[in-house]
């Protein structure tokens, strides 16, 4: 309001950037997508590249919260690359930094050890112990998604840091990460401990997505885990292993679903038709014909009463378990 006031543009256009990164987690999406928009313009006008790299944080974060990953990794990609070119070393680490988070999210681990690497690097040139703290977190929680046997050390460390730092965010991830590396270890009273620890720090949070995220810890892993690589040409799944290379429509809608689970939604049919024939023309009938052959095939090697159909699209059940493995 104050900058608004003084007609101070680029005050107005960090405010803006800075309401709509605080507003999508807290479920206020058409806030924070109208900030997030508002920013951006004056960034743009103004050229302002820190701003601008902001901005795309902003709508990178936003799209996170809606379970768009291609938007979300576009954003802070453009958001790093910006940072770079304006020479803020603490704008580019923090693009980078959310752009490995994201790409974590969807099990695409190399590209995400790749962008972590670059925001550490970034932090360090800026000297920021605050961001690296946060940065340490992603950092376990990818130790733990490759199986590193030093993951319980990091993932320990990482939750002291963040909890030191009172980085909130930072320690739910990690303590959500020690849950799964319990699991993974086959220890479920370990991971059951873990679990009442991380509903109890989660009880002071206020971002929308961890209800669900604490809610799904709560199954106990059991033996329907679908494991791909984030490429989809390799699947394991109920005790079969699926070679996917030369099935192109097939696997890509597949690892579709697999990343809408993980961000806890469902796929419409229009969605699955461009993650199966992305850039394909064709008509509606042919589009509709398409995807539910995808899904009958799908249902046919194995998947019948996983992938189920929904009024609000397709989705996996939620008693499947998604682990992404290194492509190889």
């Amino acid at each position: 309001t104050q900058a608004a006031a003084h007609r101070d543009e680029r005050r107005l256009g960090w405010a803006h950037a800075f309401v709509a990164y605080s507003a999508g987690p807290v479920g206020q999406t058409a806030e924070a997508l109208d900030a997030a928009n508002h920013a951006l313009a004056l960034a743009r006008r103004l050229q302002d590249l820190p701003l601008l790299a902001m901005a795309e944080i902003s709508r990178g974060t936003l799209a996170c919260v809606r379970g768009e990953t291609g938007v979300a990794t576009a954003a802070f990609r453009r958001a790093a690359s910006a940072g770079s070119v304006a020479q803020a070393p603490r704008v580019e680490g923090i693009g980078a930094g959310n752009l490995g988070a994201a790409l974590l999210e969807v099990g695409r681990l190399a590209e995400a050890e790749a962008a972590l690497a670059r925001g550490r690097r970034a932090f360090v040139h800026a000297n920021d112990p605050f961001h690296l703290t946060r940065l340490s977190v992603d950092e376990a929680r990818l130790a733990v998604a490759r199986g590193d046997p030093n993951a319980e050390e990091l993932v320990s460390a990482a939750i002291e840091a963040a909890r030191a730092a009172g980085i909130l965010e930072g320690e739910l991830l990690a303590r959500e990460a020690a849950v799964l590396l319990a699991r993974a270890q086959g220890d479920e009273a370990l991971a059951q401990d873990r679990l009442r620890a991380l509903e109890a720090v989660a009880s002071a949070c206020d971002d929308v997505k961890w209800p669900p995220r604490v809610e799904r810890l709560r199954v106990p892993r059991a033996a329907r885990t679908l494991r791909l690589t984030s490429d989809g040409r390799q699947v394991e799944w109920g005790g079969r292993a699926f070679d996917f290379a030369r099935r192109g429509p097939l696997r890509r809608t597949l690892v579709a679903l697999a990343a809408a689970h993980v961000q806890q939604r469902s796929l419409s049919a229009l969605e699955l038709r461009e993650a199966g024939w992305p850039g394909e023309p064709m008509l509606h009938e042919s589009a509709a014909k398409r995807v539910y052959m995808a899904v009958k095939r799908l249902r046919a090697l194995g998947f019948e009463d996983a992938l189920l159909t929904q009024d609000d699209g397709y989705r996996l059940s939620g008693d499947v378990f998604v682990e992404w493995a290194e492509v190889g």
